[in-house]
């Protein structure tokens, strides 16, 4: 494979997580947990959604700063580790192929850590 197809290939891979979410006037809430450390492990929030008024919310949720949100009181180093491993971009699966590939490991370590493998056994 020569240089200009490879730059041409991971400058693919780069624009297409980094654009799928541009553009969109709707919000599609990644049900994703906050935390602040994994020694802290401080109480933190879930973000359902957007809102203007509480009314807007799921049940159990209110709305703050224009966010749908509801505190986590509990958790565990291993779950908090269990969310750090998660792949960040929507099309991992097309590039499976390439996880082993030395040029492409430093993006899909960051953008694809489950599909790649790059988890250690408590992240899964």
């Amino acid at each position: 494979m020569n240089c200009a197809k490879v730059f041409t290939l991971l400058l693919f891979i780069t624009l297409s997580f980094t654009i799928e979410g541009r553009g969109r006037n709707t919000y599609i809430p990644r049900n994703k947990l906050e935390y602040q450390s994994p020694r802290a492990l401080q109480p933190s929030v879930h973000v359902a959604g957007n809102c203007q008024a509480d009314g807007q919310c799921q049940v159990g949720y209110t709305c703050t700063n224009q966010m749908c949100v509801k505190p986590i009181t509990t958790t565990s180093y291993r779950n908090w580790k269990s969310l750090q491993c998660n792949d960040v971009g929507k099309d991992c699966m097309k590039y499976q192929n390439y996880c082993q590939n030395s040029i492409y490991t430093d993006v899909l370590r960051e953008r694809c850590k489950r599909t790649c493998g790059y988890c250690s056994k408590v992240d899964q």
